[in-house]
């Protein structure tokens, strides 16, 4: 992507964008897209592996099938259900990259392409801002304690990790360069500490990481995160998608390989 891009895209999207989500809302959204402008859906249309997928899971025959006769579905139950495990994220959009007329020699962004990649940042909520204050007590706040600062992290928000695109107009295509968490790793990683802990130092460990709350409160921060470790990937995912699809309006998503990078 070139400045001009990304900065064009920057000013579009500068407030903080709210988005939610719980565990499979991804194959939920993928029924709703297949579903495109009919009111409802035939249980023999949910065919393929992603909806296939779905219907296999108790809380979607539950909610949706256990009592419908066999009629089908309605795209607006579908869009309107919200669980109680719901959860809420905010995404802000910046920048990443370089000018290559200005450095061609620097690899360390790590875009496919030389010029700019857009980020979405996905950031934790107000709730999480004060029960992380509150427990973990950190010693400075910015981008908080588990975020790396040369990473593509808020400056005002909690960013729970990002996704890179490398968005290309012309031929309405995106490549998802990256996914990541900080957040997630060093907060696993300091549990992995604790746990291995057999000489009683946790709060020398605890303070190393610039927390200065008690062990127990660590632990309460710890599992109250658990929700979010375990769907941050397809959480991400889902973002993506639903960012190139619905705001950008480019159908063609591509992501990287593991052989391919």
């Amino acid at each position: 992507m070139t400045e001009l891009e990304v900065n064009e895209l920057e000013e579009i999207f500068s407030d903080l964008i709210k988005y939610y989500y719980y565990q499979d809302k991804y194959l939920v959204d993928l029924v709703i897209e297949k579903g495109g402008s009919e009111e409802h859906l035939k249980i023999g249309q949910l065919k393929g592996s992603f909806a296939e997928k779905l219907m296999q899971k108790e809380w979607f025959k539950k909610e949706f099938l256990s009592n419908n006769g066999g009629v089908g579905i309605k795209i607006t139950d579908l869009k309107s259900y919200w669980p109680e495990h719901t959860l809420e994220f905010g995404i802000s959009v910046t920048n990443w990259g370089e000018n290559p007329k200005k450095h061609q020699k620097d690899t360390w962004f790590q875009t496919s392409r030389s010029g700019y990649n857009l980020v979405l940042q996905v950031n934790l909520n107000q709730e999480h801002f004060k029960l992380y204050n509150s427990w973990l007590k950190p010693r400075w706040h910015g981008e908080g304690i588990f975020n790396c600062t040369c990473h593509p992290v808020s400056e005002k928000q909690i960013t729970l990790g990002w996704i890179r695109l490398d968005v290309e107009f012309e031929t309405d295509e995106i490549l998802i360069e990256e996914i990541q968490t900080d957040w997630l790793r060093e907060i696993n990683s300091l549990a992995k500490k604790l746990k291995s802990d057999n000489d009683n130092k946790h709060k020398e460990i605890l303070q190393n990481e610039c927390v200065d709350g008690q062990l127990v409160d660590f632990w309460k921060y710890y599992y109250y995160m658990q929700p979010v470790s375990k769907i941050w990937e397809e959480l991400f995912m889902s973002i993506a998608l639903w960012f190139a699809k619905k705001e950008l309006q480019i159908q063609n998503v591509w992501m990287h390989t593991f052989e391919s990078c």
